[in-house]
């Protein structure tokens, strides 16, 4: 049987990074962003991974890590808020 193949484009922000390169670039949807990013700090693929993992939170969850009613409360919650992995929401997903 043939295994789904995932893909996630990121239509047109990308940025070549060499080494311990880093860019300063704020763009996207603030659910997604990394602390850094949000913060205006240089990041690398680290913010990248950060997102990745939001993604598979809400795939795996069907709800958002951190979300608010509105663009500055996410943003609150995403640099202040403790993720706690407990609880129903995570009840049948494997450690």
């Amino acid at each position: 049987m043939l295994q789904p193949i995932v893909k996630v484009g990121d239509l047109g922000m990308a940025a070549k990074l060499n080494g311990n390169q880093m860019i300063e670039k704020v763009a996207g949807t603030v659910a997604f962003m990394a602390p850094e990013v949000l913060l205006g700090e240089p990041s690398n693929f680290k913010a990248d991974v950060w997102s990745l993992g939001v993604i598979l939170h809400h795939l795996t969850c069907k709800k958002l890590p951190f979300s608010g009613p509105d663009r500055d409360s996410t943003q609150a919650e995403i640099l202040t808020k403790e993720l706690n992995l407990e609880g129903p929401l995570y009840a049948n997903i494997s450690s």
